[in-house]
């Protein structure tokens, strides 16, 4: 948690309001809470995030969503280098135990394959976050749903919209140091969670290397 949080702290843009630590840190912890106890809890979690934010840090709400929003993307980024590492360090463990896990060979090049995957989808979705108009596409396809008061509540927060656009657009000044600084806390993250499995399953008497 506190290296999740370290991530995101890093990774604000500019904001109206100074961002503290140990209130992003609560903030992170209810968000996790709930995503863990309650059902649809990574919708209303990744919700109540810009929220609090509002409440806690006085931060506008488009500039917290931008916030969110940019976290998950180089979050995304970094489960791609960890998956990235898991291949190299497990190829031979992926590739021996290939045929009783998948049932044929080349293990090890799925995982491979799926951190390609990732690294390309969240690196090029940073871009698109960055440098296009996502909120406003979103607005405009939200919109189109045959449903008036949505409808109407929608054309009531499109400068809202817009603004979340602008917040994003900060953060192409967010800098590569900031950016590589994010995304090596986030991986170090996952690789925390690894020793969290290995010191569990070794309480349990696994026998692991």
């Amino acid at each position: 948690s506190t290296l999740d949080t370290l991530g995101w702290y890093a990774a604000f843009g500019k904001t109206t309001q100074p961002v503290r630590f140990p209130k992003l840190m609560q903030i992170r912890m209810i968000a996790e809470a709930m995503m863990m106890s309650i059902p649809a809890g990574v919708a209303v979690s990744e919700t109540v995030k810009p929220i609090l934010l509002k409440k806690w840090l006085n931060i506008p709400t488009a500039q917290g969503v931008a916030s969110v929003a940019m976290k998950k993307m180089l979050l995304g980024v970094a489960q791609g280098i960890y998956l990235t590492l898991c291949g190299i360090f497990g190829y031979s463990v992926l590739s021996a135990s290939s045929e009783s896990v998948i049932g044929f060979e080349g293990l090890a090049w799925l995982v491979f394959l799926a951190a390609a995957i990732l690294l390309l989808f969240f690196g090029v979705g940073t871009f698109i976050f960055i440098k296009g108009d996502v909120a406003a596409r979103l607005h405009k396809l939200l919109v189109a749903i045959p449903i008036k008061p949505l409808r109407d509540w929608l054309t009531s927060k499109e400068g809202q919209f817009a603004e979340i656009d602008q917040h994003l657009s900060d953060f192409h000044d967010l800098g590569k140091g900031k950016a590589l600084l994010s995304i090596t806390y986030f991986t170090v993250g996952w690789l925390m969670e690894t020793m969290e499995t290995f010191v569990i399953l070794s309480v349990l008497g696994a026998d692991l290397s």
